[in-house]
């Protein structure tokens, strides 16, 4: 639940003041803003489907996605902090699309969680 907490702190209506910053210092119009989001939704699709799926194939533990996730979220995070210093859209976009790699974090915290524990799978999934 810590866990969740954090999350919605961290990047409730984020992607609403982005879309500001993304307007005001990088000069996006709403053309750009639609394909941005028709860009990282795709993304999202291929990541969920096919990445995941090969990385879980090649043996990948949940804890590593987990900790995969956070390191390019991380690194993302510190790509916008030099908006500032070079206002790119291209910057904009491979930082958005390297994000969507953030999508197997989600799936892998659910298998983490349910993981050997198959008599209360319902409690756990209900409390995070």
């Amino acid at each position: 639940a810590l866990v969740r907490c954090l999350e919605g702190l961290g990047t409730n209506g984020l992607f609403t003041i982005m879309q500001f910053t993304f307007t005001e210092v990088v000069g996006f119009t709403p053309a750009d803003l639609a394909l941005l989001q028709s860009l990282v939704g795709l993304c999202m699709v291929i990541v969920q489907s096919v990445v995941l799926r090969l990385l879980l194939d090649c043996g990948c533990a949940e804890i590593h996605l987990l900790l995969c996730a956070q390191s390019i979220r991380t690194f993302v995070y510190i790509g916008y902090s030099f908006l500032g210093l070079l206002p790119s859209k291209a910057l904009v976009y491979g930082l958005e699309l390297l994000a969507s790699f953030c999508a197997v974090w989600e799936t892998a915290f659910t298998s983490l969680l349910t993981k050997g524990n198959e008599r209360d799978k319902g409690l756990a999934l209900g409390v995070f």
